[in-house]
């Protein structure tokens, strides 16, 4: 019905990590086939693992992923460098970023993140048109009269609009959702058949 926010995967070292750019991530990673481990937040289907997943498919490196119930196991993990990097939103770990105990090594969105502006993309560094979003939305149940729809997604727009709304979603690394409920739903088909196709492809489950 209406779209929320979008919000990057940020690929993430420790600060003490001998690896200091996303090519070095790779580099390493090529020298040592299944040896670079990462950590993943919420299990197995997530759109942290299946960034990481679609990233090792589309560079051809071989890294092992430990995955995490969720992202305070796995920034755990990473700060005591129980695991060599991590895939994760960065809601949860920008707090870490900005105190100097995780790296940040580049991010999957198409474009760069306003929040992290000095963090380039995968796409500039290493996969052309490499994008990954984690996306947020409101939506109605099946059958919902299309003007109770129209009306709903004004109201989520209208709010989306409001400056303190949209600097508290920028803060968390989010941008705020645009476009109308026809662009929304296009969204989630689009990403429906991709993510679905990855999954069965890799035997994911949620947990």
């Amino acid at each position: 019905m209406a779209l929320v926010g979008q919000s990057p995967v940020v690929v993430v070292v420790p600060a003490s990590s001998p690896i200091r750019d996303f090519r070095s991530l790779l580099e390493a990673a090529r020298k040592a086939p299944g040896k670079i481990n990462y950590s993943a937040g919420g299990g197995g289907a997530t759109t942290t693992s299946l960034a990481a997943e679609f990233l090792k498919n589309e560079t051809k490196v071989d890294m092992q992923m430990i995955p995490y119930k969720g992202s305070g196991p796995a920034l755990t993990a990473l700060l005591s460098g129980e695991v060599d990097a991590g895939f994760d939103i960065p809601s949860s770990a920008l707090p870490y970023i900005q105190a100097g105990k995780l790296r940040a090594l580049a991010v999957t969105t198409a474009q760069r993140a306003p929040v992290l502006p000095e963090v380039p993309t995968v796409a500039e560094l290493a996969v052309p048109q490499f994008e990954v979003t984690g996306w947020f939305g409101v939506l109605a149940p099946a059958g919902t009269p299309p003007a109770v729809v129209q009306r709903l997604h004004q109201e989520v727009n209208a709010a989306l609009q409001q400056p303190a709304v949209a600097q508290r979603l920028q803060s968390l690394g989010v941008a705020p959702g645009q476009g109308s409920s026809a662009d929304f739903a296009r969204l989630i088909a689009t990403e429906t058949q991709r993510y679905g196709d990855a999954i069965r492809r890799l035997g994911l489950t949620p947990d």
